[in-house]
């Protein structure tokens, strides 16, 4: 397959909002089926547009490639052709590209705000999920373009792994998931590249307070955004969700 088939494949799936792995030979010295040049595309699924060569090592590129999408990192590839069961005498180096990978953001709370961030969010290169334990709001046909699961908030945020690039919202129905969501995520090791919580002046003080009582790192504390969103004297869940995406966008651009 000629390399401009390949890249136009690459945007199609890109347009659709698909991840994928971009598998290019860098070198191959010796005798080898995969020449420098030579590029293969891997789909989340392991299905494989292109090739780099065929036989044992395409397998196994194949595997690392999902893997790499899994673990959303580029990575380098380097075997000797023997080590893998081939008979070529050389050896391949490889690059793993991983394209298509969007921020990740959280929103915990299916209501009227989290509706509404939603739904600004949707044309922002974000990948959104909506966790709510409520069925008549946590609904796939309700967030179409988003990740919908129907979980106790504070229980699904005990299970969450933070990744670098992660945003959190914290919009639910009740000062007490709130605060159990953000407990849960300050426990991590890991802290979120952005963490809002809904609250008054006064409330954001309080939740802080209790969470310095309880023990948690004043520097963790201190980075969460609360009262959450640019102070734009909003009102309607529409105005809400448009002062947090401003926060979000100068936190991501910043």
């Amino acid at each position: 397959m000629h390399e401009n088939e390949i890249f136009n494949i690459g945007k199609e799936l890109l347009d659709k909002g698909e991840i994928f792995s971009l598998v290019s030979v860098v070198d191959a010295p010796g005798s080898s089926p995969g020449k420098p040049g030579f590029k293969m595309l891997v789909k989340e699924n392991g299905e494989t547009i292109g090739t780099v060569g065929g036989g044992n090592l395409e397998f196994i590129l194949t595997k690392e490639a999902v893997k790499a999408i899994k673990e959303e990192k580029p990575k380098l590839f380097k075997t000797e052709l023997k080590d893998i069961g081939m008979s070529c005498g050389g050896s391949v180096v490889a690059f793993i590209d991983v394209i298509g990978v969007k921020d990740r953001i959280y929103i915990f709370g299916a209501g009227h705000v989290g509706y509404s961030l939603y739904k600004f969010l949707k044309s922002l290169p974000f990948k959104i999920f909506v966790i709510d334990d409520r069925e008549e709001f946590a609904k796939s046909e309700r967030f179409p373009d988003a990740v919908v699961y129907k979980e106790d908030m504070v229980e699904f945020s005990k299970k969450l792994e933070i990744k670098d690039r992660d945003f959190i919202v914290i919009v639910s129905r009740t000062h007490t998931i709130d605060f159990g969501v953000a407990k849960e995520i300050l426990k991590k090791e890991k802290y979120p590249f952005y963490l809002g919580l809904i609250a008054s002046k006064n409330k954001a003080k309080e939740f802080k307070d209790k969470l310095k009582n309880e023990g948690f790192p004043l520097e963790k504390i201190e980075k969460i955004h609360s009262p959450i969103g640019v102070d734009i004297k909003a009102n309607t869940p529409d105005e809400i969700a448009i002062s947090i995406i401003a926060e979000i966008i100068n936190v991501k651009n910043s």
